[in-house]
């Protein structure tokens, strides 16, 4: 059974909902994941991002025809395939090169030399969540350059990466 709004704010006293959300203001780019392939909860996203002023939006998404579906309202946003369920990130790679998205996401433990440089070999960015910790932070900076890195610690970021 789905939880109504007031009842999972209740339990989560922090969620909002994504109109609330986007009153916040701030320099950083939103990052959507997109969980769901129903058509009219889409076109329900497209319409309170495209009352925005701003559209430095990046999506992902397992679901490939959702992520076409925002691309095409989005064309200037970045979009990255995600793994589809239980699927490894070479399946990721071969839908971002198949649908001309900009990269793939992917779980950390999934960011390896060999993928790293299948997406750079294909054209495709990466984008890695979610790090937190300095070593793995100092890790994914170095020995993967251009990776996008996500992370509940920007603090951390900035001060191990000023001059990002």
């Amino acid at each position: 059974m789905k939880d109504t709004y007031e009842l999972a704010k209740r339990k989560i006293p922090h969620l909002l909902i994504l109109d609330d959300f986007l009153k916040i203001e701030t320099n950083s780019p939103c990052i959507f994941d997109i969980k769901i392939l129903d058509n009219d909860a889409l076109q329900r996203i497209i319409q309170c991002l495209s009352r925005q002023k701003r559209h430095d939006f990046a999506f992902t998404s397992p679901h490939s025809e959702a992520l076409a579906t925002m691309q095409n309202a989005f064309p200037g946003s970045y979009v990255f395939q995600s793994q589809p369920y239980h699927h490894g990130p070479i399946a990721a790679l071969e839908l971002a090169r198949k649908y001309k998205f900009n990269g793939i996401a992917l779980n950390k433990w999934w960011l390896t030399p060999l993928v790293y440089n299948l997406c750079k070999l294909h054209g495709k960015k990466i984008m890695v969540y979610t790090i937190d910790q300095v070593w793995w932070l100092k890790l994914a900076h170095l020995f993967f350059p251009g990776a996008y890195i996500v992370t509940n610690r920007p603090d951390i970021y900035r001060n191990l990466f000023p001059e990002d």
